[in-house]
């Protein structure tokens, strides 16, 4: 876990954006809800008497839903139905459900003029509640496609939709859902999906013998009629050097085969949908496919219902160009679906991936996709719509990851909390966390060990979030358990101590912080000796103790015991080794040794600059603090120049109505008030004013402490 005294997260960087004022009027245009009308697959066919039933029920019932088998075609009919009568509707939004009615909805319908930037789900569905109810709703047409297990809430999101004046079309493969109109979708007659065999496969009819004829219309009996099944045998056959006769022996084998794999994974195939698994499976025995085929599939089939972008999923996994070969080749065969330049599965294919190539979900691939995620939100100057975006994109990865284990779902759930926290994300890290803490609770009670884990991170949250209290009751759950399930030495244990001093110190309490940080450290180096990051963090902490208490020496001593350990194992430029360096430096400035204060700074702002470019606001930091020990030498114009070097960042990054241009401008007006320009000390003095109370109560003594210093400066 990291510390809050100067060991920086990695990748904590705010946008509140800027504050643009028009002088010219315009007609106001009003919110509407953005178009998704996916088109149909170019070779779709048939299922006429079904569009016009669907038309018929939306006509008369504001819901109606379609059931069949997985792979029966229902989503290729929704899209069908669609661009059929896309004029029929004022607004048409097609959404893939992701496992959360609620959290398909706000990543699904989007709107022209409100951007949904809540980072928990509670703020992000009441702004998208809001914006829904500012469009007319009136002859829209919302599709939710996939939802094959309702979560809680579902019928109430569905009949507020409808309420606001939508028609649903919901595919599902459930049979049952009471109060609704259904309409089944059963198998086409076996002509149509002779032509349409025919159509995928590329085949001219009049090249085609009457054996040929026959051995056809007996590949689809053999898969039951199956439409899903019979698109990949005619991709799959298209791609094949074999004769017609030839494929259907060897699909025969492939069916024997895949029989005692069925028979002993399941008790019998009766049901229709494990019938659909059972002839795709059957495909998956004649698949010529190489092992890296299977590892991507392992990968892909983890990923939300809606796809990935193919060229983040290639930057994620770090692809060669072989793979990405492969990805083409599994596209033109069928198994991968490739739309809008995205990937995806069909549910049916990475079910069975789950069920007979179970992915791997050790640290690496964890880290790869939860990394590609924070990654995205840093580089992209923490947008808040990209975080949401890719919130959406991290809770379907894991949710997937829950169907192949329980207990492996909730741990990843656990890890993404940890990494969201360390980018400084941590109300979404707050409710990844909890989820992964319900999961676990519902499966193991309320002692197993690695609940103590779960509610250490959570603490951990609670410390960040500024809410001490929380925190402290978060540890002493964790705490209750470890001192049933831990040894004294377990890793658990420091982590604990660590969470308790991080409360304890937030509270004022400092030689509790400092006791609880000491035991923490003593178990440390039991686990990793000396050189370790971990140690690292609590020498950190131990020495933002001891400055608290005033004894700059001792933290001076343990601050720079953190700096080479830290360099020795992150390198010179890393941000954990600038603010390692901006610790020492300040402890220096405590003890008025400007000189050395000053080259530490200098330490860190390099390092940053390289990191981050020369206009990040941890650059901007670094301005700052040496404009404030430059204040300190009495150095006014070197204070003031960099101070200027800070503003200008922050202002960039941020706009002008944010807490860090704020205290930035307060600095400005003591460096001004020393110089003895009491007018622009006051300029300065009354925009940090200003700023803080457009920033609400949280800043109340900062507009306290003005007062008192424009008072001054009027006084003079």
């Amino acid at each position: 876990m990291s510390d809050n005294y100067g060991i920086s997260n990695s990748g904590e960087f705010n946008n509140y954006g800027s504050i643009s004022i028009s002088t010219t009027i315009h007609e106001e245009i009003p919110n509407t809800i953005i178009n998704k009308t996916p088109a149909p697959k170019h070779h779709f066919f048939g299922r006429q008497n079904e569009l016009v039933a669907i038309h018929k029920e939306l006509e008369n019932n504001d819901i109606v839903f379609i059931y069949g088998v997985g792979g029966i075609g229902k989503s290729e009919l929704s899209k069908k139905y669609i661009a059929e009568h896309k004029d029929d509707y004022q607004t048409i939004v097609f959404v893939s459900y992701n496992g959360d009615i609620i959290n398909t909805l706000i990543s699904g319908v989007q709107f022209s003029k409100t951007d949904i930037t809540g980072l928990t789900v509670k703020k992000r569905y009441k702004q998208w509640q809001s914006a829904l109810k500012s469009c007319d709703c009136s002859n829209g047409l919302i599709v939710i496609d996939g939802v094959d297990k309702k979560c809680s809430g579902f019928n109430q999101t569905i009949d507020f939709l409808a309420e606001l004046g939508f028609k649903l079309l919901i595919s599902s493969r459930i049979k049952s859902h009471s109060g609704y109109q259904t309409i089944e979708i059963k198998a086409e007659n076996s002509d149509k999906l002779y032509d349409f065999f025919i159509k995928t496969a590329e085949l001219n009819s009049a090249d085609l013998s009457a054996e040929d004829g026959n051995t056809i219309y007996s590949l689809l009996r053999l898969v039951d009629y199956h439409t899903m099944a019979i698109e990949l045998l005619a991709l799959q056959y298209k791609n094949s050097l074999k004769d017609l006769a030839a494929y259907y022996a060897d699909l025969q084998k492939g069916i024997d085969s895949a029989k005692e794999k069925v028979s002993f994974r399941k008790d019998s195939i009766d049901d229709a949908f494990e019938t659909a698994n059972y002839f795709i499976e059957a495909l998956f025995d004649l698949s010529e496919l190489d092992q890296q085929a299977i590892e991507l599939f392992k990968v892909l089939c983890l990923a939300p219902a809606e796809g990935i972008e193919i060229a983040h999923f290639v930057k994620a996994l770090k692809l060669d160009e072989d793979a990405i070969n492969t990805i083409n080749q599994l596209i033109n065969l069928g198994w991968i679906q490739g739309v809008d330049k995205k990937i995806k599965l069909h549910a049916i294919i990475a079910e069975l991936i789950l069920i007979n190539f179970t992915p791997s979900v050790d640290e690496d691939n964890q880290q790869h996709y939860i990394q590609f995620i924070v990654n995205n939100v840093e580089f992209r100057k923490a947008d808040y719509n990209q975080v949401s975006q890719y919130f959406d994109y991290l809770l379907g990865y894991v949710n997937k990851i829950e169907r192949i284990n329980d207990t492996v779902g909730s741990n990843v759930y656990t890890k993404a909390a940890s990494i969201l926290l360390e980018y400084g994300l941590y109300d979404l890290a707050l409710l990844v966390a909890q989820h992964g803490l319900d999961i676990f609770k519902n499966i193991y009670g309320e002692t197993a060990p690695y609940l103590a884990v779960i509610y250490d991170v959570i603490a951990s949250l609670y410390i960040k979030k500024d809410n001490s209290d929380r925190a402290l009751m978060y540890c002493k759950r964790a705490l209750a358990i470890i001192e049933k399930k831990y040894d004294e030495s377990d890793l658990e244990v420091a982590v604990n101590c660590s969470n308790f001093g991080l409360v304890y110190s937030a509270k004022g309490d400092i030689d509790k912080a400092l006791d609880y940080f000491k035991r923490s450290l003593a178990i440390l180096k039991s686990i990793y000796g000396e050189n370790h990051q971990s140690i690292a963090l609590a020498y950190n902490n131990i020495g933002a103790m001891y400055r608290k208490k005033g004894d700059t020496v001792e933290a001076l001593k343990y601050y720079e015991k953190a700096l080479p350990i830290t360099t020795s194992i992150l390198g010179k430029n890393h941000p954990d080794v600038a603010a390692s360096c901006n610790n020492i430096a300040i402890a220096y400035l405590d003890e008025s040794k400007f000189d050395k204060a000053l080259e530490y700074h200098g330490y860190a702002l390099e390092i940053r600059k390289k990191i981050y470019g020369e206009s990040h606001p941890y650059v901007a930091q670094s301005y700052r603090e040496i404009s404030w020990l430059y204040f300190r030498k009495k150095q006014l114009e070197q204070a003031l120049k960099n101070a200027q070097y800070a503003l200008d960042i922050y202002k960039s990054a941020y706009g002008e109505k944010h807490a860090e241009v704020g205290q930035t401008y307060l600095i400005m007006g003591l460096v001004c008030n020393n110089r003895a320009d009491t007018k622009q000390a006051l300029n300065y003095f009354n925009s940090a004013r200003q700023i803080y109370i457009d920033l609400g109560a949280a800043h109340q003594k900062d507009i306290e402490q003005l007062d008192i210093w424009i008072d001054e400066v009027n006084n003079k």
